[in-house]
């Protein structure tokens, strides 16, 4: 798992570091637009839940008013053209509003009874100014009804990090920097370099406190000899023994910009064993699929697929690389299959676990049972494996995904939305981006034509 991990720390940094340089290299920045999925339109009249669709749509549908004033008004519902089985789908959301008229006069404490709708927000109390952080909140309190019983919370200023570490579970006010940090790990020696062991937040009603485990580099501590990996060790996890030295990459892609490196290897002990990656500049894709196991250099799309596969008879239009490789932390190569998504050799309901089956491993059938889960199913080794999973997709920029809420331009609504379900994207031949798929080790065969792949891996 921690080699996974390391995987995707290389990939993330790398990406990181090529964005950074496409923006402090040519000069340019990245529009917040471009990064944003485009809003969708919605058909009028609204297709009925469970009926066909051809085409992408987002609609908002029904209404939630505050019963004095229908001016304050929010949907109830949200529909969409599931792509993999051209069905409206619809999924409800929750966008909460301030109805005073519906709240008590008097503000009440969480716990109380009550019997309002959720959606309905209460708020009490005068704008509260904290002018030595520079913060002002609307209200003192804000109350929901949920189950029968009142949910409150309290606004109150931020204070400083006290003097002594706090005990979870004791009553405090929010710190002003956020976190508190307390305590010190120290890299053995006279130059050794320190860092927090552990940090505290509060949430306005209690404190809490977690190890930091910042990791820092410590050489006092490090063998002479870079480790490989596997290699047993016996030093605390959060040392990190560097080597090598700094380096900066060239790179003549404009694309991928210019990025550096402060040390060639890293290794760090878990668990009584060494995990080590190495650092590396990036290479095109090898023209050639390379073999499974050879040497390599993180490549500049990450992965590289090779060949094509695509669906039969009514999907042969959906297309994945036959083959995709992609540069571990090890800087070796490691071939798989990238699973591709062929609806109509997909039986019309979903199977059960253990089911036989008769199509090929890579094949998946996705089969969306509501909002969550949906589920994915495969044929291995003459039987079906299906796991559930849920997908997430951002609706459009007024709104936050994942029971996060936020104020609308009118401060009477707040907006809590639920997760909608997001279907893989299905590759088409006049779109050749690959994309993202399971993993299966297998071996290639060689001199096969490599095109950049578009998909990262996450």
């Amino acid at each position: 798992m921690k080699q996974f991990l390391d995987i995707l720390w290389l990939f993330a940094a790398i990406f990181l570091q090529q964005t950074v340089g496409k923006i402090m290299l040519n000069g340019t920045s990245i529009s917040s637009d471009a990064m944003m999925p485009p809003i969708l339109s919605c058909p009028d009249p609204v297709p009925a839940e469970g009926s066909t669709c051809d085409s992408p749509f987002s609609c908002d549908v029904g209404t939630f008013c505050c019963p004095d004033d229908d001016s304050i008004c929010v949907p109830e519902k949200s529909c969409y053209c599931d792509a993999s089985t051209s069905t409206v789908m619809c999924y409800d959301v929750m966008y909460q509003i301030t109805c005073p008229s519906m709240c008590p006069t008097t503000r009440p404490e969480t716990n109380d009874d009550c019997s309002l709708d959720n959606r309905f927000l209460c708020n009490y109390g005068n704008p509260l100014d904290c002018k030595d952080v520079d913060i002002t909140y609307e209200f003192e309190r804000q109350c929901s009804c949920y189950d029968g019983k009142f949910s409150c919370y309290d606004n109150s200023c931020p204070v400083p990090c006290p003097a002594a570490q706090p005990q979870d579970g004791e009553k405090c006010s929010l710190f002003a920097p956020g976190n508190c940090d307390y305590g010190s790990f120290c890299c053995p020696g006279d130059d050794g370099e320190c860092v927090p062991d552990k940090s505290c937040y509060c949430d306005g009603i209690a404190s809490y406190c977690y190890d930091t485990f910042i990791s820092i580099p410590c050489p006092s501590v490090c063998p002479e000899t870079p480790p490989n990996n596997m290699d047993s060790c016996d030093i605390d996890s959060r040392f990190q023994c560097n080597y090598g030295d700094a380096f900066t990459c060239e790179n003549s892609n404009e694309e991928f910009g210019m990025i550096s490196f402060d040390f060639e290897k890293q290794c760090t002990c878990y668990n009584g064993t060494f995990s080590c990656y190495n650092n590396a500049c990036p290479e095109p894709c090898p023209e050639v699929e390379p073999v499974p196991g050879s040497s390599c250099s993180p490549f500049e799309s990450f992965s590289c697929g090779y060949d094509e596969y695509c669906c039969d008879g009514a999907d042969s239009d959906n297309c994945v690389a036959k083959t995709e490789c992609y540069c571990q932390y090890d800087l070796t190569t490691v071939c798989y299959e990238p699973s591709i998504n062929c609806p109509s050799q997909c039986p019309d309901v979903k199977p059960e676990n253990g089911q036989s089956c008769d199509m090929e491993e890579r094949l998946t059938c996705t089969y969306d049972e509501g909002m969550c889960p949906s589920s994915e199913c495969s044929c291995v080794k003459g039987v079906y494996v299906c796991n559930e999973m849920c997908y997430g997709m951002v609706k459009d920029e007024s709104m936050n995904v994942g029971s996060m809420a936020q104020k609308s331009e009118d401060q009477s609504i707040e907006i809590v939305t639920e997760r909608k379900p997001k279907k893989k994207k299905i590759n088409t031949k006049k779109d050749k981006s690959i994309s993202k798929s399971k993993m299966s080790e297998k071996k290639m065969t060689k001199d096969k034509k490599g095109k950049k792949s578009e998909r990262r891996r996450m």
